[in-house]
């Protein structure tokens, strides 16, 4: 309350948050929250998952669903950048290969990215490692080919049984 400078006891409504928001320049507003993060932001390794969803609730100017990539440090309970993927006319590993560098120049601190099966391509592999980050991709038994894939490439190495594992009735 005392932080932002408010003399009452509620903070305004939130549509009054909404309307005073909708008049900022969205560049200028998106600037400032990045400085605000990056001195937010622990000097200190941190993880971040990157996970693609669908908004069933915004719509797209198109009137499609929304549907974003998101970088979110779970750690600090914080999303460092979020894209549109329908924008690009692509898909989420290719939008992450595309934002990689500017994601990896604003937080340096981001050392491990995790995701799931879709984000297991080569490229972005060797673009995450060209960055100097490491990456953690779950494939899940669920998927035969992309798992067989993995084990052709690997083989044995360094194999280990998973700390956990989950089985579908």
């Amino acid at each position: 309350q005392e932080t932002l400078g408010f003399d009452r006891n509620q903070p305004p409504h939130s549509t009054t948050i909404s309307r005073t928001l909708a008049k900022c320049d969205l560049r200028v507003f998106g600037e400032a929250l990045i400085q605000w993060v990056q001195d937010f932001i622990p000097d200190q390794p941190l993880t971040a998952a990157v996970d693609g969803k669908t908004s069933c609730q915004g719509m797209d100017g198109e009137g499609h669903p929304l549907q974003l990539l998101t970088v979110m440090v779970h750690d600090l309970k914080i999303v460092l950048s979020e894209w549109s993927v329908r924008g690009e006319k692509t898909n989420e590993p290719t939008v992450f290969k595309n934002h990689l560098e500017e994601l990896c120049r604003l937080f340096p601190a981001l050392k491990l990215f995790t995701g799931d099966a879709i984000f297991t391509q080569r490229p972005l592999a060797e673009e995450i490692i060209e960055q100097g980050r490491d990456y953690l991709l779950q494939v899940k038994g669920n998927q035969p080919d992309i798992k067989e894939a993995v084990q052709l490439a690997l083989g044995g190495a360094h194999e280990k049984p998973p700390a956990a594992e989950t089985v579908e009735k």
